[in-house]
């Protein structure tokens, strides 16, 4: 456990002991979940050309997106979480600097996939983006304490729970890293169709919402 804190994370505190804490976030789209999505579309075209053309149909484009990564994106938070004293919840016994990863994606059976024949039109309907996952990086954990008294042996058990608790509370408060997994999940689902698509005589437009 770390007890002494950075001087940039001290002066992070020291402001924001009065206000709520900023957070600061990294986005990162996953263009490794493209390229692997990519190369199973391109395989299993590749595959279908040797004994026929491939037929458009819910379930051929509902088989071609059953990729367990489609969606997910990622996002890192620098926080600053406080706990507080269990007998009295104004009293703040210390302040907790953070680091968390949050991965937020949709449920691909959810997907809605609509296909017009004659308007030689496909349309994909995502599910609402879910956050899936959230990770505390136990080692990044940096303490100020309000007294020394408040060092017990549950410190980083307390502190652990209240980041799990704030950063928790961001994700729910905040919807840019929904919208940008949303985005990614379209763009997954546009390089995967479209290069189905393309395969065929005639040619079909892709709408993904």
């Amino acid at each position: 456990m770390r007890c002494q804190t950075n001087l940039f994370r001290r002066k992070n505190v020291k402001k924001q002991q009065k206000k709520k804490p900023v957070k600061y976030i990294i986005l990162i789209l996953l263009l490794a979940v493209i390229a692997v999505a990519g190369v199973w579309t391109a395989f299993h075209i590749k595959e279908g050309r040797k004994e026929t053309t491939t037929v458009i149909s819910k379930t051929t484009l509902e088989k071609v997106l059953d990729i367990s990564e489609l969606s997910t994106g990622k996002a890192v938070y620098h926080g600053i979480a406080h706990v507080y004293d269990p007998k009295n919840d104004e009293r703040v016994l210390y302040h907790v600097a953070y680091d968390a990863t949050v991965k937020a994606g949709i449920d691909t059976d959810k997907i809605k996939i609509k296909i017009e024949k004659e308007a030689k039109k496909v349309t994909v309907t995502l599910p609402e983006v879910q956050i899936q996952d959230i990770d505390v990086d136990m080692g990044t954990l940096d303490y100020m304490f309000e007294s020394k008294r408040s060092q017990t042996e549950s410190v980083s058990k307390d502190a652990y729970q209240a980041a799990i608790a704030d950063v928790t509370k961001e994700c729910k408060d905040n919807e840019e890293i929904k919208d940008l997994a949303k985005e990614n999940a379209k763009n997954v689902v546009k390089g995967v169709l479209g290069t189905l698509l393309a395969q065929q005589e005639e040619a079909y437009t892709l709408e993904v919402k």
